[in-house]
């Protein structure tokens, strides 16, 4: 066979085996994440005519949401959603294993390392497009020898700004820095690069104005931030072996960097400094992650250079082998330990744990028997989207109703909460332990209520008030 057919056939079936592992992995897991439900939240209610900061709070930028609406237009559903994802997971995984082959001794040996990226994947995200982002911008520049592409990188650097501010901003400050550094033709491809960032810019600028969220886009993902970035953070435990796998990728690249002296190296671990970002404000497993991923490069480059050559094929095949089998074992497992819900057409064929199926089904019920007798009711829990969903509808700002996803001062939230309780045709329900469910549950919700409200009953662990 000869070598660029080899090289070909060694590609296809890597792109089957990734996008079979991504499919397997993220449609088969269960519903454990509100980060998930928060994130298809956004996109189904694109669906539903409402249009993104006019008509709901969101402090993350558009594009996620908005790429990930365009399938729910066909059938509005989180199985949908996550076959949606499990290709932007599978494109992501894809250019990663593009990354690692190339310039390497042994191309094989990138598949396992690339689906050992997709096993301790979380749930996907913006974050999940600010990695891909950042695996293209340095796969095009290392293409390209520093003499184009700038259009590309611009492109890149816009689209990373519409999928997270803060690491698109970064990204497309490096990328400018790149390009005047090392780049051939610097006053041209400068140009061209302001060129590529302007054209997705615009088209953004024109949906703003169009929509009339211009000014809602601006204070929700610039002004909110400066706000609520400080009050917004929090480690987890969960995240410790992570972030020590991460310092060692990081050490090896300054290790490589230092001995080398190579240009790619060098732009590899600039570009990384906005997937880095990634990792704060809120640390935690599934945000290191996206920086684990990104810097496994650098770790790969280090085997591949001193046992790429001894390492057989059939061993390479059969470690892949295996960490595919454990990703469809965990998605198995996951299957098994979980149930299916008719009760909700959102959620048909999604895995959901027992309690939810039976605690959050008599929740949506009794929501519609108060609204079929004309109360207006709200829903005060970190999960109160599972309602909405369940229902069918939308409610924002209820839906994430948290510190990290308001505009203005702390207190504006209390706006919301002084509606919700006025009136006797008013009914909330409330968490009793609302502060200890989510740690970015806002203060004063629940001594506001039951200061203002009559209590009726409660069920499990929510209580049901009445207004005033």
């Amino acid at each position: 066979m000869k070598t660029g057919s080899k090289k070909a056939y060694t590609e296809l079936i890597a792109f089957a085996v990734i996008l079979t592992a991504s499919l397997l992995h993220i449609c088969m897991n269960n519903l454990v994440s509100l980060d998930e439900l928060w994130n298809y939240n956004f996109a189904r209610q694109i669906t539903m005519g409402l249009v993104p900061y006019r008509d709901y709070n969101m402090v993350q930028t558009p594009l996620f949401a908005i790429i990930m609406s365009l399938p729910l237009f066909a059938h509005r559903s989180l199985f949908v959603y996550r076959l949606a994802c499990s290709l932007l997971v599978t494109v992501q995984s894809f250019v990663l294993y593009k990354a690692l082959a190339s310039e390497t001794k042994n191309r094989l040996l990138a598949l396992p390392f690339v689906l050992i990226s997709i096993l301790i994947i979380d749930y996907v995200s913006y974050n999940t497009l600010v990695l891909l982002i950042a695996l293209l911008a340095y796969l095009v520049i290392s293409n390209g020898q520093f003499k184009k592409h700038a259009l590309i990188l611009g492109a890149l650097a816009a689209l990373a700004v519409f999928s997270r501010q803060t690491s698109g901003c970064i990204l497309l400050l490096i990328l400018f820095v790149v390009i005047a550094a090392f780049y051939e033709n610097k006053a041209k491809n400068l140009l061209l690069y302001g060129v590529g960032f302007a054209i997705p810019c615009t088209v953004f600028l024109i949906y703003f104005l169009v929509t009339s969220s211009f000014n809602d886009f601006w204070d929700y993902c610039l002004f909110s931030i400066t706000s609520f970035g400080s009050s917004n953070g929090k480690f987890y435990n969960s995240s410790i072996v992570l972030l020590l796998l991460l310092a060692a990728e990081i050490i090896v690249e300054i290790i490589n960097l230092v001995k080398k002296r190579d240009t790619n190296t060098l732009i590899h671990f600039l570009i990384g400094i906005p997937v880095l970002v990634i990792t704060v404000p809120i640390i935690d497993y599934s945000h290191v992650t996206f920086a684990v991923v990104y810097f496994l490069i650098p770790a790969y480059k280090l085997l591949d250079g001193k046992w790429g050559n001894v390492i057989r094929n059939s061993i390479t095949v059969f470690i892949s082998a295996v960490v595919f089998l454990c990703i469809g074992g965990l998605g198995i497992s996951r299957v098994v330990n979980s149930t299916f819900t008719n009760e909700a057409s959102e959620l048909k064929c999604v895995p959901v744990s027992n309690d939810i199926c039976e605690d959050y089904t008599y929740l949506s019920w009794m929501v519609n028997q108060y609204e079929l007798n004309g109360y207006s009711v709200t829903f005060y829990s970190s999960s109160s989207v599972i309602v909405s969903l369940m229902n069918g509808t939308a409610n924002p700002p209820y839906d994430l109703f948290n510190n990290g996803n308001f505009r203005g001062s702390v207190e504006s939230h209390m706006i919301y909460v002084e509606e919700s309780c006025n009136g006797e045709d008013k009914i909330v329900i409330i968490a009793s332990d609302y502060y200890d469910e989510g740690w970015q549950n806002p203060t004063g919700v629940l001594e506001y209520v039951e200061a203002n409200c009559e209590l009726l009953g409660s069920y499990g662990r929510f209580l049901i008030y009445r207004g005033h």
